[in-house]
């Protein structure tokens, strides 16, 4: 599969609708076997093109990972976490 960011994006938003308005990083598993630490495939664009995840990963697996970020505005809300 040929193609940048914005097909790595789409084909994610197809697969995982619920990804499509939401941030998420693609992680993947150190080599060496079982129970390797998940890494973050960190590129310097937001989604990396399909070649570099080829690249990274060959024949192994991504991982997706929803981001969450809270927005804390004041200290009651703080609080109440």
């Amino acid at each position: 599969m040929n193609g940048g960011s914005d097909t790595v994006r789409a084909v994610i938003a197809l697969t995982f609708p619920k990804l499509q308005d939401r941030s998420f990083e693609l992680l993947r598993a150190l080599s060496g076997g079982d129970n390797k630490p998940l890494v973050r495939i960190s590129t310097t664009h937001d989604i990396p093109p399909v070649a570099y995840l080829q690249s990274i990963v060959r024949r192994g697996t991504v991982y997706i990972r929803p981001s969450e970020t809270i927005v804390i505005t004041t200290v009651s809300q703080l609080y109440s976490l």
